[in-house]
């Protein structure tokens, strides 16, 4: 009975989200996206380790097939 009761209410909500996302018109754009410092670091620490691991992903690979 937990499991039917959640589900609704996950319905509920979701249904909640779309009708604040899609008016009458159309898709509203007054949506705000507040970008908090927090975010922000973890945003940058996220491409900074992204693209560490690219590199080393690229030197590793470039030499298994280098040395052949």
């Amino acid at each position: 009975m937990a499991e039917t009761q959640d589900k609704e209410q996950k319905k509920g909500l979701l249904k909640k989200y779309l009708d604040n996302t899609f008016g009458d018109e159309g898709l509203r754009t007054d949506v705000k996206i507040t970008l908090t410092w927090q975010t922000w670091g973890m945003i940058v620490s996220a491409a900074v380790v992204a693209t560490g691991l690219s590199t080393a992903t690229y030197y590793i690979i470039k030499s298994m097939f280098a040395g052949k």
